[in-house]
């Protein structure tokens, strides 16, 4: 499914995905569009599960909320590609306020900005789980790849930006490529 210069706003959803929930063979590519202020136990906007392939281009996920993980995005096991977006002012009541990255997920964040997200859990913009890898890409430098704003003083003091279970040789690397 392709969503085009659209707005998905307001949706509820009682297990995951407030605005869009891939489960199962699905592909979402949202270009030019805003997924704003949708709730959901899990993925308050965005929630991608069991093969599911989900692509932002130049989109903006925001002021979403999720009652579990992943207020802005949550990723099990599937891939998502974060493309010249932004993901802002999101809220989880448990891991990765901007994205929970868990079970064999993968999360490519490229030219995109996490700002000002939120996680009672102790994790502002990613959470990702047991050995997985976030790669973090700028294509044009100089560029600000991933600005954060870090937890307010009301969270747990082990708070940061990126979290990650501890795992041996586990990296969140930051490349550089051409375009």
């Amino acid at each position: 499914m392709t969503v085009t210069h659209s707005t998905l706003i307001s949706n509820t959803a009682g297990y995951r995905g407030g605005a869009l929930n891939g489960q199962g063979n699905t592909v979402f590519t949202l270009i030019a569009s805003q997924v704003l202020s949708n709730t959901a136990a899990g993925g308050g906007g965005i929630a991608a599960g069991h093969n599911t392939n989900t692509t932002l281009m130049d989109s903006v996920v925001a002021y979403n909320n999720s009652t579990g993980s992943g207020g802005g995005i949550h990723n099990l096991a599937d891939t998502v590609t974060i493309d010249h977006s932004a993901i802002y002012r999101n809220s989880a009541t448990n891991l990765g306020g901007a994205i929970y990255n868990g079970s064999g997920g993968v999360a490519d964040v490229i030219n995109s900005t996490l700002s000002s997200n939120t996680a009672n859990g102790g994790d502002s913009a990613i959470f990702q789980s047991y050995g997985l890898t976030t790669t973090l890409v700028a294509r044009r430098l100089p560029i600000t790849v991933v600005t954060m704003v870090l937890c307010s003083s009301a969270a747990a003091p082990w708070c940061s930006a990126i979290q990650s279970l501890p795992t041996a040789g586990q990296t969140v690397p930051l490349r550089t490529a051409e375009r």
